[in-house]
Formats: C-alpha cells, structure tokens, sequence
C-alpha cells in the first residue's frame, strides 16, 4: 500500500505546492503519496530542480541557475571532494554510490524522486519497526531523511518545517443561504482574529518492512536560509549509505 495523505479539506489544493513536483511523483515515486514528497521537495529546495548545496562550511558563489550551471557546479564539488545536495529532494553525495546514481543523474527531476522515494520509504520501513505505522513513523522517517536519525530531525527543527509545509487554501466562496451556525462562525472577538491558516500533519499507511536500527547522526545546517541539507547529510552508516569520511570538513 502507498503512502497516503488525508486532507482536512475535501478537494482542497496545498499552497504553494509545485504542480510538476506532484505529477511527477504520481509517476517517479508511486509509492510516496504526492502530497508529501511535494511537502518534503518545498522543503528541502524550494522547488529548484538545480539547487545544489554545499556541506561543511563551504558554499558555491552563486546557486545554478541552468542545468548547465549545476553540472559545472557539480564537477567542481566532486573535483574538490566536497560533500553536497542535489536537486529537487537534496539527495546527499555520500548517497550516490549505494543508489548507483551521480550528482549530474540526479539533476533529472525523475531520478531525483526516485532516490528520494528510496531513501524515505526505507527510513519509514525502520521506523514503522519503532512506532507503527502512521504519523509517528512518518515523522521519524522524515527526521531520518535528513540526518539519517528518527529523533534529531526533531531537534534541529527539520520535521516541523516539513509538517509546515501543509497548508490549505482557503476555499472558493459559493452562493447559497448564509446561515451563521451551520457556518460556525465565530461568536466572540477572540474567535473572529483566530488565524484563517489551517496546518495539518501529514498521514500515511505503508506495509512494515524488516530493516536494521538506525544509526545516530549529526544535524542539519541550511544554505543562508535557503537550501535545506538533503537526506543524510552528515551520513556515517544509514540507509543506502557506506561509511564515509572526511566529507568537506564534517
């Protein structure tokens, strides 16, 4: 069964979603629900296929604006041994061996949710081990999805950025009798200034899987505010991960 994403409101379509990052989803990664790789995808690049992220106190002089960029980019990362992020999902270099992809392969939008679907649904199976299935384990799975740990994407806020993600537009207004208490309108000031923004958490079912404990990790560092480090990026021994060391400084 794929992941699956219960909307609080019948029809209603999340802000700020990319409608690329969902169709392709459906396609790339069937066994993520769109909602939340297109959640995780907001998060993590802001919906820039080519935004690359450099680890370890290091950083690129400008964000690539074309994909021509991002591969000179990427030939100057891996010329320096530096540790980075790539893509839509920020998918980790220390990854690239045990996915079988490299850093320009993953500049394809397809292949880049693929390899995210691959690293998250693991990081669920492990967690769904823990928890059971549900919020929880999709949660922890999303804290394992960048730091390759089920509880220290919690602490360095990782999680709740993701899970903020989740918003409703609010929905079209219709004619039709006005009835203030099937409206549930607000009955006092307090009410009426409440915030008009609904967040939901994002849920989800997938079958258990057998899979290994997870490993601890280090935390995240952003991009001047910007770019997210990507899934396992301070890797040690994880999911879809070999032993690495020395990874731009960390």
């Amino acid at each position: 069964m794929p992941i699956m994403a219960v909307p609080v409101v019948a029809e209603a379509t999340p802000a700020a979603l990319s409608p690329q990052i969902l169709a392709l989803a459906r396609t790339c990664a069937p066994d993520i629900h769109p909602l939340t790789l297109a959640y995780l995808v907001r998060a993590e690049s802001h919906n820039n296929q080519y935004a690359i992220n450099v680890n370890g106190g290091n950083s690129l002089p400008r964000q690539p604006a074309t994909e021509q960029d991002a591969r000179d980019a990427i030939a100057l990362l891996n010329k320096r041994g530096w540790n980075y992020d790539v893509g839509f999902a920020q998918i980790n270099s220390g990854n690239f061996r045990s996915l079988g992809l490299t850093g320009e392969q993953l500049l394809d939008p397809c292949t880049n949710l693929r390899a995210a679907a691959l690293i998250l649904g693991n990081c669920y199976a492990r967690a769904v081990q823990a928890v059971g299935e549900g919020q929880g384990a999709l949660q922890r799975a999303l804290s394992c999805y960048n730091t390759d740990s089920q509880s220290k994407g919690f602490a360095n806020g990782y999680v709740k950025r993701v899970v903020a993600q989740v918003r409703y537009k609010v929905p079209e207004l219709m004619d039709g009798p006005i009835n203030a208490n099937d409206a549930g309108a607000p009955t006092s000031p307090s009410a009426s200034s409440a915030t008009p923004v609904r967040r939901q958490a994002i849920a989800a079912v997938v079958p258990a899987q057998p899979a290994a404990d997870p490993a601890t990790q280090g935390g995240e560092q952003g991009a001047a505010g910007q770019i997210e480090e990507g899934a396992f990026a301070h890797p040690e021994l994880g999911a879809f991960m070999s032993r690495v060391s020395a990874k731009g400084g960390q």
